[in-house]
């Protein structure tokens, strides 16, 4: 048995599955337990009668700082304007690509 390693999806931090973390109750996204006690304490948690209880914990809060729209998924941000752009997805990685070329 070994350990996992996870990400937090609101603070970027690391942490291992053995310590005290959860996930959002509303959007299913990972916490870890600093941020997890924080979105439960800022907006509430499932519950028992939840119909989610028993997937996420009736302890798990009803949504957390990505699915409230607090904070951005920066993914899916940059997805999104380059739909609104227009322009092709791969000249805009061939552009950043050229400018990432270090020149000797």
């Amino acid at each position: 048995m070994g350990i996992d390693y996870y990400s937090c999806e609101i603070c970027n931090e690391a942490f291992p599955d053995v310590v005290h973390y959860g996930h959002c109750g509303n959007c299913e996204s990972t916490l870890c337990g600093s941020c997890f006690d924080e979105m439960r304490e800022k907006n509430g948690e499932l519950g028992e009668g939840h119909h989610r209880a028993s997937w996420y914990g009736e302890e798990a809060p009803n949504c957390c700082d990505l699915c409230d729209g607090t904070k951005l998924d920066l993914g899916e941000f940059v997805t999104f304007l380059v739909e609104k752009i227009g322009k092709p997805r791969e000249e805009f990685e061939a552009e950043f690509k050229e400018r990432m070329v270090i020149v000797e």
